[in-house]
């Protein structure tokens, strides 16, 4: 395979050198055979058992309408000589044993059985059209705005085929999603899977497809001043003797005697309660944040800003904590402010 993918690699440099259309590697009949039995036996889809396509990409292969001994003859009769790689003679690796072994018992039992299995897989490869076209148009009926109701997912015939149609392509392995189908009917929401490039959440009675977001990291932040959290937020910290609130969704009016430092920003995490200024009693971070419908890749993302014991006093962007908030008593305000102009 190393071998494969380089030879490959050094052909489509070729290509790319020459501005050639394609490049034309020599597989025949009987290696499509071979590559059949091989998916067969490793356990594969309709696509491992369509055999060797004619093309794939910049790859074309004009010989798979003959097989080898056809090429043998039409060699013969040119008077033209070939060279066969020795290492094709020894029957170590797989592709090798079906070649030497078990393709000719196969023609022994049934002398037409090569070019029976090469139909079956032209039969397999017209009924993946119309399979392929099918889940197509499943999955863009259930997809909405990349999620899927997993009610109307297990009302399907093959939940899983359906799953693999929408979630092979962003890079998730058969293995997790034969997973995430047999759970499909008790799992639980916050549960998610994740992929090299996305993840899929479970919110509200859907899976909700998005890419997958960087870890967000913790910051202390030891005194007043100026911090930035990343490239593309900051976040200020004053003191001030006014006691005016300043009502913006990214800012943050704290009773400065009620605020121990340090100050820590994290990421939200389960089970995080707060008391939202205005209400009586505490709420889960979560629950508040679904009751204001911020979307589940938001909350995977959302913010708060914790005191030296622990406490939250903001949940970022939304609502102060009233425990820490400004009253009549207050004489000096503690001023944060998130991503605004600096």
């Amino acid at each position: 395979m190393a071998a494969r993918e380089l030879r490959y690699a050094y052909f489509e440099q070729l290509r790319h050198d020459l501005s050639a259309q394609a490049v034309c590697v020599a597989h025949h009949q009987d290696d499509s055979v071979e590559t059949i039995l091989m998916n067969l036996l490793r356990g594969t889809g309709l696509e491992g058992l369509a055999g060797i396509k004619p093309r794939n990409g910049y790859i074309v292969r004009p010989l798979l309408c003959i097989n080898r001994q056809e090429i043998e003859a039409w060699l013969a009769e040119l008077g033209q000589k070939y060279v066969t790689d020795s290492t094709n003679l020894v029957a170590d690796v797989i592709r090798n044993q079906l070649r030497l072994n078990v393709i000719p018992q196969l023609r022994n039992v049934m002398p037409s059985a090569i070019s029976n299995i090469l139909a079956t897989a032209q039969h397999l490869s017209e009924a993946k059209r119309v399979y392929d076209a099918a889940l197509h148009n499943i999955v863009e009926k259930l997809n909405n705005d990349h999620s899927i109701a997993i009610s109307k997912l297990l009302d399907q015939p093959s939940p899983e085929c359906v799953l693999f149609e929408w979630l092979s392509p962003v890079g998730f392995n058969s293995a997790t999603i034969e997973q995430i189908a047999q759970r499909l009917a008790v799992v639980q929401a916050g549960r998610q899977w994740l992929s090299e490039t996305h993840q899929l959440i479970v919110h509200a009675g859907r899976l909700v497809l998005c890419e997958r977001q960087a870890e967000r990291p913790t910051m202390r932040f030891p005194e007043p001043g100026l911090y930035i959290y990343d490239e593309t937020e900051h976040f200020r910290i004053s003191l001030s003797k006014e006691k005016s609130i300043l009502r913006h969704p990214k800012a943050c009016c704290l009773d400065a005697k009620k605020v121990q430092f340090p100050l820590t920003l994290r990421p939200v995490l389960p089970g995080d309660r707060f008391q939202p200024f205005g209400m009586r009693g505490s709420k889960l971070v979560c629950d508040f944040l679904t009751d204001r419908k911020v979307s589940i890749v938001e909350k995977h993302r959302q913010l708060v800003l914790t005191d030296a014991n622990g406490n939250i006093l903001w949940l970022v962007d939304h609502r102060p904590d009233g425990r820490f908030t400004i009253d009549s008593e207050t004489h000096q305000m503690l001023l944060i402010q998130h991503d605004i102009s600096l």
